[in-house]
C-alpha cells in the first residue's frame, strides 16, 4: 500500500484528502492520502521520510521553503519558485509544481486581460507565472511591498500600492486572491458586475458573499484545488483520473469528538486530559475504562486472558465511546488501530488525530513495566517492530498527524488549539 500526505501551517481542515481519497477510490488504487500539522518545511520532511511516504503535497507557506530539501526540481517549478507536490522517486524527492495546471484549466481565457493579483507566496507565484505564459497583464498588490517586489522583477508584471487599488480596479478584469487568513483588500463598492473573481482560499473566501449579492462571476478556490490535484494524482501513481467537481464529497467530520490514536509514549492520554480540561468538555481513555470494567490492570487483562480479550474488549469500548452524545476526546490505546472494525469507526465518523511520536522519543518516555507488549523486550528493535506493524493502520485511521517528537504537552495542546478541531 502507498501512502501520501499534504502538509502546511494551518492544515487541518485542507480538503485534498476528500479529493485523493475519492481519486483513489475511483482508479481502485491501494493507496491512503492524509494531512500533516507542521510548523516548518523541514519538520514536514523529516516526518515525510521518517514515515516513507511516496508523495506529498505542499501548501502554504512551505510552497518555496520546501524547495532545500528536495534532491531535484522539475523545470516549471524552478521557474516558478515553488513546489507544491514531492515524488519519491528511486530513492530521490523531486519537487513539482501543478498549481500551474489549475490556474490554466481554472482560467482558461486570460490572453489580454487585466489581473489583479492579491498576495505574494508561493500561489502568486504559480498565478504571476502561468497567466504571464499566457499573455495576460498582470499587476500585484501585496502587505509587504518588498516580497511583490521579488514577483516584479522575476516575472516582468506591474506593481501597486494598497492604497492604488481603487484607481485601477475599473480596468481589472480578474481578481485573483492568494491571500489567507480572512484579509479583505478590496471594498465592496469598488466591484461592478463586469469583474471576475477567483479565490484561492477556499475554506474561507472573503469575496464569495459579495460576489453572490452584486452577480459577479466568482470561480471558488475548489476548482483551482481540483484542477492542480489531477496532474499531481498522475505524478503519484502514472495514472489519468476524469472527474469533476460534483464528484468529490468536500464535507469536513463532525466536530462534536476528536479520536486520538498513536503509539505508546506519544501522549495521547495526557493531552486528551489536559485539552478538555481547557475546552471544558468530557475525555475518555479506552484503556482506563476497559480497566475499570475488568477491575484489573491493562497488564493483569494481558496476562490473564491474553491480548485477544483484550482487543475485544477495546472494540466494545471505543463502540460504545463513540455512540456517546456530546462533544468529547477519547484516547485510545496503541493498538486500537489493529482492528478494522475500530479503523472503519474511527475513519467514518469522527476527527481523528494521530499524535506520532519517533523511535526515540517514544524510547525516552516509554516506562515498559506499564507496556505488556514490552514488559520483557524493552529495546529499540522490538520498539521499531511494533511500530512499522502498527504504521499503515495508523495512517489509514488518520485525519490529522500532529508531531509530538521532542515537544512538550503543552505545546503540542498549543498546536491542537489552534487547528481548532473542536
Amino acid at each position: 500500500m502507498k501512502f501520501f500526505a499534504v502538509t502546511g501551517n494551518p492544515i487541518a481542515f485542507s480538503k485534498s484528502p476528500n479529493i485523493f481519497n475519492t481519486f483513489f477510490k475511483i482508479n481502485n488504487d491501494n493507496a491512503d492520502y492524509f494531512r500533516i500539522s507542521a510548523e516548518t518545511a523541514e519538520e514536514a520532511i523529516i516526518i515525510f521520510n521518517e514515515l516513507e511516504l511516496s508523495g506529498m503535497n505542499i501548501t502554504a507557506p512551505f510552497k518555496t521553503e520546501i524547495i532545500q530539501y528536495l534532491d531535484e526540481v522539475d523545470s516549471i517549478a524552478k521557474n516558478i519558485g515553488s513546489v507544491n507536490t514531492i515524488v519519491r522517486k528511486n530513492n530521490k524527492l523531486i519537487g513539482y509544481n501543478t498549481d500551474y495546471n489549475g490556474i490554466i484549466d481554472s482560467l482558461p481565457y486570460v490572453k489580454n486581460k487585466n489581473i489583479l493579483l492579491l498576495g505574494a507566496g508561493g500561489a502568486a507565484k504559480a498565478v504571476a507565472f502561468s497567466l504571464k505564459q499566457n499573455g495576460a497583464n498582470i499587476t500585484i498588490v501585496n502587505r509587504t511591498s518588498e516580497n511583490a517586489q521579488e514577483l516584479v522583477k522575476k516575472f516582468n508584471i506591474f506593481q501597486k500600492d494598497i492604497s492604488d487599488i481603487e484607481s485601477i480596479i475599473n480596468t481589472t478584469d480578474i481578481i485573483i486572491n492568494t491571500i489567507p487568513n480572512g484579509v479583505k483588500l478590496i471594498k465592496d463598492e469598488w466591484l461592478n458586475p463586469n469583474h471576475i473573481i477567483f479565490d484561492a482560499i477556499y475554506n474561507n473566501s472573503v469575496y464569495k458573499e459579495i460576489a453572490e449579492q452584486k452577480s459577479l462571476k466568482f470561480i471558488e478556490g475548489k476548482e483551482w484545488l481540483l484542477n492542480q490535484a489531477i496532474p499531481a494524482y498522475k505524478l503519484f501513481t502514472n495514472k489519468d483520473i476524469e472527474v469533476n467537481s460534483t464528484d468529490i464529497n468536500f464535507n469536513s467530520k463532525p466536530k462534536d469528538k476528536i479520536i486520538l490514536v498513536g503509539f505508546m509514549g506519544s501522549g495521547k492520554s495526557t493531552i486528551a486530559e489536559k485539552l478538555a480540561e481547557k475546552l471544558n468538555i468530557k475525555h475518555f481513555s479506552t484503556d482506563v475504562v476497559i480497566s475499570v470494567r475488568e477491575g484489573l490492570s491493562i497488564n493483569e487483562i494481558f496476562e490473564k486472558y491474553g491480548e485477544q480479550y483484550f482487543r475485544d474488549a477495546e472494540e466494545q469500548i471505543l463502540n460504545m465511546l463513540c455512540s456517546m452524545a456530546g462533544k468529547g476526546i477519547i484516547s485510545t490505546g496503541g493498538g486500537a488501530v489493529l482492528s478494522e472494525k475500530n479503523r472503519k469507526i474511527i475513519d467514518e465518523n469522527y476527527m481523528s488525530v494521530w499524535l506520532y511520536a519517533n523511535i526515540d522519543t517514544i524510547m525516552n518516555r516509554t516506562k515498559p513495566d506499564n507496556r505488556p507488549l514490552l514488559k520483557n523486550n524493552f529495546t529499540k528493535e522490538r520498539v521499531a517492530e511494533l511500530m512499522n506493524k502498527r504504521k499503515n493502520y495508523y495512517i489509514q485511521s488518520t485525519d490529522l498527524l500532529i508531531n509530538t517528537s521532542n515537544k512538550t504537552i503543552d505545546k503540542v495542546i498549543d498546536i491542537m488549539l489552534s487547528s481548532e478541531l473542536l
